[in-house]
């Protein structure tokens, strides 16, 4: 299966940045956290948000060498509230990066963006392009494409989308990822 990309490929860098961040996503997936390390920014860091509400006060920011760290270490962290219930969520990052930021994108419904939000309907909003204005980035989108049957009529269901984005910002002539933003459904 490949990705639908949707914007305009002569953008300058639209094809670089998609190329990193599919390498950042493979990866994640792949638990190779040794290579995702080396994309991170090298003073920044990199700020991973469980919402596309972006919480600059409380997301995770992980530095090269804490990622690698706590990724072998059994330290749990506090990335955010879970929707509708507000429970924290406190996992170790390997398990945090496996139930919350891993993404199916060779899945046949993927769409891809780049420097556009893409996000299905919900109750919470995104502020990537407010925190992040003049970084790159890619949207990988999934639509929930299933139906359900309201009084003989088929009716899309719009509650199981998924989206995650990857942003990037040039240092010193390189190009590093400073952002993974998950994305979903929300109450």
């Amino acid at each position: 299966a490949s990705i639908e990309f949707y914007g305009v490929r002569s953008f300058n860098g639209s094809e670089y940045i998609s190329s990193l961040s599919e390498y950042a996503l493979s990866k994640i997936n792949g638990d190779d956290f040794q290579a995702l390390s080396g994309m991170i920014h090298p003073i920044k860091g990199v700020r991973i948000s469980i919402d596309g509400y972006i919480s600059v006060n409380t997301d995770v920011i992980l530095k090269e060498d804490q990622l690698i760290s706590l990724v072998n270490s059994d330290s749990k962290l506090l990335w955010g509230l879970s929707d509708g219930m507000g429970t924290p969520i406190t996992e170790t990052v390997e398990d945090f990066l496996n139930k919350y930021i891993k993404f199916d994108y060779m899945n046949v419904n993927v769409q891809a963006a780049y420097n556009k939000v893409l996000r299905g309907g919900s109750a919470g909003g995104s502020n990537l392009r407010d925190i992040y204005k003049t970084q790159n980035f890619m949207s990988y989108y999934i639509p929930y494409t299933e139906t359900y049957n309201n009084n003989g009529v088929e009716v899309p269901q719009t509650m199981g989308w998924k989206a995650i984005n990857f942003v990037f910002e040039e240092f010193n002539g390189k190009t590093f990822l400073i952002g993974i933003v998950k994305d979903n459904w929300t109450i």
